[in-house]
């Protein structure tokens, strides 16, 4: 577990627990107080007591299983059969393009540029 950090007068945790991350202000300027204070945090997401956004889903996927989701999602919606049509047009190049590459790993000047 990662110590807390200090930003200003105040202490802060940032920590991963079981798959959720904790960013949060620990309320004092004390050293001790802040461990005290983050291991209580830590302890009471563990026990459920605490619950935090998990990461999204979407950053395991590929940039082709990305695509075919956000397809799928605008056909719930009841977009027009034209829309939805061009979406798959445009999702083919940009398969094409970047291939396998999974969502979290894109960056933008080297991978999402070229497609301009």
């Amino acid at each position: 577990m990662a110590n807390p950090k200090k930003r200003g007068r105040q202490y802060y945790a940032n920590v991963w627990v079981d798959g959720i991350r904790l960013r949060d202000c620990l309320g004092t300027e004390n050293w001790q107080e802040a461990l005290r204070r983050q291991r209580e945090l830590v302890e009471n997401v563990r026990q459920g007591k605490i619950t935090a956004q998990k990461k999204p889903e979407w950053l395991a996927y590929t940039t082709a299983k990305a695509l075919d989701v956000l397809i799928e999602k605008r056909k719930q919606e009841r977009k027009a059969e034209r829309t939805i049509q061009a979406d798959k047009e445009r999702a083919k190049r940009v398969k094409e393009l970047l291939g396998e590459v999974h969502v979290r790993k894109l960056d933008v000047d080297a991978d999402i540029a070229p497609i301009n």
